[in-house]
């Protein structure tokens, strides 16, 4: 946006898994899907940590921090979840994906069931927590379960 004049310079639309189906101005800024950096010629998205390909919906690398990040496929994106995920350093942690997921499931549940304000709230937290602590203590039990393997 313009600040002088209010007039739109550019519109970026994406499709779900992130590629550009709409620019108005091609290489006005370089700020592209999520945050990361765009790079036109590649069509990638530059992140902090990985180059994330929009077209596969996937991570270029394996994850750096392997399968301690919680997750068996090093490559996804956000848990395979872009769009309602965001992970601008390529870095999520699985945790927190977990706790978003149970925090929604559980407020609304509670909604759909007919609960108050404080009800939706306290399940929403319920659900969080819980969400959180699974997919946390699924990254140390398989974290240790590899360390047993090799």
């Amino acid at each position: 946006m313009n600040s002088t004049t209010g007039s739109v310079v550019q519109r970026l639309d994406y499709n779900d898994l992130g590629s550009v189906t709409a620019d108005t101005s091609a290489g006005y800024q370089p700020f592209g899907y999520a945050g990361g950096i765009y790079d036109a010629a590649l069509k990638i998205v530059k992140f902090g940590a990985r180059d994330y390909d929009p077209r596969s919906g996937r991570w270029m690398t394996k994850d750096p921090i392997g399968f301690d990040g919680g997750d068996s496929n090093l490559s996804a994106y956000c848990g395979n979840d872009p769009v309602n995920c965001a992970d601008p350093s390529g870095l999520i942690l699985p945790w927190v994906l977990g706790g978003i997921v149970g925090g929604v499931s559980g407020g609304v549940s509670a909604y759909i069931a007919g609960g108050d304000t404080k009800q939706v709230l306290a399940a929403a937290a319920i659900g969080a927590v819980a969400g959180a602590s699974t997919v946390g203590l699924s990254a140390i039990v398989g974290g240790s379960a590899v360390g047993v393997i090799k």
